[in-house]
Order: C-alpha cells, then sequence, then structure tokens
C-alpha cells in the first residue's frame, strides 16, 4: 500500500477521512494501523454505510433552525476510526449537520493518533468512538460532547455486553438493524438538544 498522501496525525477534513476509508478498502485493509487486527470487511461495509447515508440523509427542520440560530463560532471535533460501524452510521450526519451554518467548523481526528484527547471522553473507562466534542472556535473551551451512539442504542449494547452471550457478529447485526429502523432520526434529535442547550 502506498504512503497516504494525508497527514495522519493531523485532522482531516470529510474529503480526506474518506479518501482514507476508500484507499484502505482498495488496499484490502481495516485500518490504517497494521496493529488492527479487525476484518477489512468492516471498513468496507463502513464505506457502504456512509455512501448511502451521505445520499439519504435529510436533517429535520427543528436541527436545521437550531443550527441557523447558532450565535458564535464553533468547531466540532470527531474522534473516529474507519473501522468502526458506529461512526460510519453517525459521521455523515454531523458533516451535513456542520454545513448548515458557516460558523461551524467540523474536523476528524483518529482515535489511536490522539490518545491524550481520547482519554478526556472515555465511556465507561472505554475508547468507544465516534465522539463529537464541540468546542467555542474563539475560547477551545469544550461545550458539550455527544457519542459513541445514541442514548436509547448504548443501553441496549451495554445490556448485550453484561449479558454476554450472542457472538460478536450478532451483537453488530443487531446494532446496524437499530440504525437502519431508526434512519437517523435519534442522533438528530440528541444533537438538537445539545445545541438548544436542553
Amino acid at each position: 500500500m502506498e504512503k497516504l498522501v494525508i497527514d495522519l496525525s493531523g485532522a482531516l477534513d470529510y474529503v480526506e477521512y474518506r479518501a482514507l476509508v476508500h484507499e484502505l478498502v482498495q488496499a484490502g485493509k481495516a485500518s490504517w494501523d497494521e496493529a488492527i487486527t479487525y476484518t477489512p470487511e468492516y471498513t468496507k461495509l463502513n464505506e457502504q454505510r456512509m455512501n448511502r447515508l451521505d445520499k439519504t440523509v435529510k436533517l429535520e427542520p427543528a436541527l436545521i433552525a437550531a443550527l441557523e440560530a447558532l450565535p458564535g463560532k464553533y468547531l466540532w471535533r470527531v474522534l473516529t476510526e474507519p473501522w468502526c460501524g458506529d461512526a460510519a452510521q453517525s459521521i455523515p450526519v454531523m458533516e451535513i449537520a456542520s454545513k448548515v451554518n458557516k460558523n461551524v467548523q467540523i474536523e476528524y481526528l483518529l482515535r489511536d493518533k490522539h490518545p491524550e484527547l481520547m482519554q478526556q471522553y472515555l465511556t465507561n473507562g472505554g475508547k468507544s468512538i465516534p465522539k463529537l466534542i464541540c468546542y467555542n472556535a474563539e475560547t477551545m473551551e469544550p461545550m458539550w460532547h455527544w457519542g459513541p451512539r445514541p442514548t436509547e442504542l448504548q443501553a441496549m449494547v451495554m445490556q448485550m455486553n453484561k449479558e454476554n452471550v450472542l457472538p460478536f457478529e450478532e451483537r453488530a447485526e443487531r446494532l446496524h438493524k437499530w440504525y437502519a429502523v431508526d434512519k437517523t432520526k435519534s442522533i438528530q434529535a440528541e444533537l438538537l438538544a445539545l445545541i438548544a442547550g436542553k
């Protein structure tokens, strides 16, 4: 695999992140990190999910209105990795939402290139992603964060993990079936609540 022309240690825009995902798929790899042993099929499926969501996500009018009404300037930082199924289901929504208001800038950071930031946003002690962190762009003060998945689904995942009876593949299948039925409604509602300060 030829060396990627983008700097993986820095912030990526959406085009660069998607280019990284595509290059990994073409190379038959799950990750830029040789230590990651996930099957390349995960990243391939994630590219397909993002391709679909890029075309089908329609933002709710209330979320659009809240984004348009935002005062000040904001930076959305997203911790992610190409192999992460939850990220593939959520990132297109974040990207599309960020484009509603020119005062919202979004950037993508690879989780395993930014361990210090990830340590600040652990979920039950784990490095679950994606994590969207909203900063005041003027002061770089963190304002709120979201992730790694909608609240209802997170509760379902925690219950499945606690019971620990289903094989990983079946748990992943249930997770993505939930996303398919939800059609991004939950993440949009949760982003709306955070943006509106509710």
